[in-house]
């Protein structure tokens, strides 16, 4: 009998674009982000705010919540 096998994968976005971090996302069939920064915000890339980073991933068809 065949079992499903659940990965969990960690990453980091470093300085990437949105465009390269959803890219490598989708690239790897990623359909679920959990944030686990303790603060999810970023002053330096605005589109890792919390609110943002779950707009783009909801528009590529990704589940986020910040835990």
């Amino acid at each position: 009998m065949p079992t499903e096998v659940t990965r969990v994968w960690t990453v980091g976005h470093s300085n990437m674009e949105k465009e390269e971090f959803v890219s490598m996302l989708c690239a790897h069939a990623i359909n679920a982000v959990a944030d686990v920064r303790s603060w999810p915000h970023s002053r330096h890339a605005p589109w890792f705010e919390s609110k943002a980073l779950q707009a783009d991933l909801k528009a590529a068809g990704m589940s986020y919540v910040w835990m």
